[in-house]
């Protein structure tokens, strides 16, 4: 491919009067290599953008540890040095995979590009193989762009990859309680397969937001507050929740995690109060015999 064309350029004396001076340039692209030159009489430089063919989708897998995922991509053997990774959600938005944490990005954050051949390989490897963690429940998928050293824009996105689908698990059931003290009640829950931890969440006399208990001391938190509430548990568990207000009408809510997201809250369970289970006060004795 040749493309000629006329420009004009204008010295310090050409702008004191004298003539503009028209210079041929001779424009070329070799086809398939991705690179244009122009020729002015006075040498060669490289120009215009990238013209590399549409690579092809990558692959993205779950791993066998929930809070990570694979994405695999072939590597062009035009010369790339350098690769832009993104996973797009079912909702529209796109997250970049940051090479230097190994993270998918919030939406509109911008990370370290991956880099094709690392120090200590001794080529460009054919194929590339990364682990990335950072994403939530949802549905996903990824493309690539590549470039090269020399390229100032980024090359064709791939198509995209086939979805992959990341769940948090189902609703737990509604936890039972049981009285144990005037300030301690037992708390019996579960978790879906797959979880490995869970949260217990009570709620004073039916109000909106609760007190989550504290996996160390098993005592009611502050509202609001969540730091150290998650149970290391895989199936069912039983706490003794202490510290309780025997006067206070008590509904308890329990989620799981499941290494990709928390679980929706359990349905509440039945209200206590366990000022209700404490024993009736005795009658006064009768003494009906002195001796």
């Amino acid at each position: 491919l040749g493309i000629k064309a006329l420009a004009s350029c204008r010295s310090s004396r050409d702008r004191e009067g004298a003539a503009a001076q028209e210079i041929p340039w001779h424009v070329s692209a070799a086809p398939g290599s991705g690179r244009c030159s122009a020729d002015y009489g006075q040498g060669e430089a490289e120009i215009g953008s990238p013209m590399a063919q549409q690579p092809a989708a990558p692959t993205l897998s779950a791993t066998d540890k929930p809070q990570e995922v694979r994405i695999d991509f072939a590597v062009p053997t035009n010369g790339e040095t350098h690769a832009a990774i993104h996973l797009h959600e079912a909702g529209g938005a796109t997250r970049m995979y940051d090479a230097a944490s190994k993270t998918v990005l919030p939406a509109g954050e911008k990370g370290r590009a991956v880099t094709l051949k690392e120090p200590e390989e001794s080529g460009t490897p054919a194929r590339k193989s990364l682990i990335a963690t950072g994403l939530g429940g949802g549905t996903f998928e990824a493309t690539v762009a590549f470039r090269r050293a020399d390229d100032f824009d980024w090359g064709p996105t791939s198509p995209r990859s086939a979805p992959l689908v990341r769940a948090v698990p189902v609703a737990c059931g509604a936890p039972l309680l049981e009285p144990v003290s005037s300030t301690e009640m037992r708390v019996h829950f579960a978790v879906p397969q797959g979880c490995a931890s869970g949260d217990v969440c009570f709620y004073e006399d039916r109000a909106s937001v609760g007190r989550r208990v504290a996996c160390d001391t098993c005592t009611l938190m502050r509202k609001g507050d969540v730091t150290g509430n998650t149970f290391a548990m895989t199936g069912g568990k039983t706490i003794v929740v202490k510290r309780l207000s025997s006067q206070i009408s008590y509904t308890v809510k329990v989620n799981g995690h499941n290494g990709i997201g928390w679980g929706p809250w359990s349905p509440p369970s039945k209200p206590m109060k366990l000022r209700d289970f404490l024993p009736p006060v005795p009658s006064a004795p009768v003494v009906d015999q002195i001796s």
